[in-house]
């Protein structure tokens, strides 16, 4: 094995470190409600923040760390085929969330399926940060986290080695888990969800796929969210 390939080896590990264990407990609400300021609008903010960090993290082990490029990423130019299943798959993947909140809301509370808007601070803040917070929270949840756990994880751990359940399970365990700070009812539906994004990722090789299936499963979340307050207002 040539410096060049160990450098990277032992680079991606510590990409892979950050990205499937050091987000997964940072998430956990004991934890970054302990770091984090308890000043509702300003904790939010911070939270796109930190994905956004993570990111910036990734591009410059990428650069200079793995010495490769951004293109490994497998971002992709739009087309009609990549539009259209991308798509496909927020088109399934609402069709199974909106099947499970249903379940759900048959069974017990209404749980949240979007963004995570819901709390006792909301109703004091001005519309302003709908808007603001609301398109920044679902451009990094559409681009960040696919980076962070698609174009990244997955990724990577195909490229350092042949085992495919390993690159589908080990970025879907920490995708899920991530969302566990929106309580255990949201967190099992993002599972399957999580589980058809890996599936698409690992069949298309195209993070464009997943970016835009992801922007359209979110937008679908933030528009209920908001027609059910103006509404409930």
């Amino acid at each position: 094995m040539d410096n060049r390939s160990t450098h990277f080896r032992t680079t991606t590990y510590v990409g892979l470190f950050i990205t499937l264990v050091l987000t997964t407990i940072f998430w956990y609400p004991s934890v970054y409600k302990s770091i984090l300021p308890t000043d509702f609008e300003l904790r939010n903010y911070l939270m796109q923040g930190i994905d956004w960090l993570v990111v910036l993290t990734i591009v410059g082990l990428i650069i200079f760390g793995e010495r490769d490029k951004l293109s490994t990423l497998q971002f992709r130019p739009i087309t009609f085929e990549s539009f259209s299943l991308g798509m496909a798959l927020g088109g399934f993947s609402m069709l199974y969330l909106v099947a499970h909140r249903f379940l759900v809301n048959a069974s017990g509370p209404e749980t949240n399926l979007g963004p995570d808007l819901s709390s006792p601070g909301l109703d004091t803040v001005g519309p302003e940060f709908f808007y603001v917070y609301g398109l920044f929270s679902l451009l990094t949840a559409s681009f960040a986290e696919e980076i962070i756990y698609r174009g990244y994880a997955t990724e990577r751990l195909l490229r350092l080695q042949d085992k495919k359940w390993m690159a589908f399970l080990l970025p879907w365990v920490a995708f899920t888990l991530m969302h566990y700070r929106k309580g255990l009812e949201h967190m099992l539906g993002v599972a399957v969800v999580a589980a058809l994004m890996q599936w698409y990722y690992m069949k298309y090789r195209n993070l464009t796929i997943t970016v835009i299936g992801h922007l359209f499963i979110d937008s679908m979340a933030l528009v209920g969210i908001f027609y059910e307050h103006f509404t409930r207002g």
